[in-house]
């Protein structure tokens, strides 16, 4: 068998991690996504949202200082944390907010 096509330790890790995050995904607290660390989370305002109320993408900060500002693509919020994952000091819901509670029309 051809080892370059097998899977490894490695190739797990890469299928954990989105494009823009730090390091790679899964190696941050069990359990914890990006959405809920201080790199990934707004200062000061509430998050955009798509029309059902989930969290759009954010850049992550951490991965802007890592690459002194050089390329950065937006985390998606439910991402697994990596290994530079500081707790925020205030979590949004992932899903909620006012685009959530608006009432959708009825289909006609």
């Amino acid at each position: 068998m051809l080892s370059y096509l097998t899977k490894d330790a490695t190739s797990d890790l890469a299928n954990k991690t989105k494009v823009g995050q730090a390091h790679w995904g899964g190696t941050g607290p069990e359990g914890k996504c990006c959405f809920e660390c201080a790199s990934w989370t707004p200062d000061g305002y509430s998050p955009e949202r798509d029309e059902e109320g989930h969290l759009e993408p954010r850049r992550c900060r951490k991965f802007k200082q890592l690459t002194m500002g050089v390329g950065s693509s937006a985390v998606p919020a439910e991402a697994l944390s990596c290994k530079y994952f500081e707790p925020a000091k205030k979590v949004w819901p992932l899903i909620g907010g006012q685009k959530a509670l608006k009432e959708k029309e009825p289909a006609a």
